[in-house]
């Protein structure tokens, strides 16, 4: 698909979220209201808040941790192996991490994630 037609389509679904949004129904309500089904709009809608969320009025936030110093007897480059790496998914924010992560770091980063 053309990169212009792609974004064609996407204005029109952002149109389609908007009108959901004003109307006071729930996903599902409304989509019956409109003779779509209840998992086409959820893709539509789900798809729009990755590629364009700025047509919802949400723009992407990045956010730059302080990681605190602290001394550390541990192997400063651990082996691979030993590490655990876990991603965490919340709304449209994702965080990967090891099991080398500093708890006070984890939890600061959880309630930054929350808050998007």
């Amino acid at each position: 698909m053309r990169p212009d037609t792609r974004r064609m389509r996407l204005e029109s679904w952002a149109e389609l979220v908007q009108e959901w949004k004003n109307s006071g129904k729930n996903k599902d309500e409304f989509a019956e209201s409109i003779g779509m089904s209840s998992r086409n709009f959820r893709y539509r809608f789900t798809v729009l808040r990755k590629e364009a969320p700025e047509l919802l009025g949400e723009e992407k936030e990045f956010f730059m941790l302080p990681i605190p110093q602290e001394e550390s007897t541990a192997d400063p480059e651990p082996d691979r192996e030993d590490q655990n790496v876990m991603t965490i998914c919340i709304g449209s924010a994702s965080m990967s991490i090891t099991n080398q992560v500093a708890p006070e770091l984890l939890r600061v980063a959880m309630e930054v994630m929350m808050s998007c």
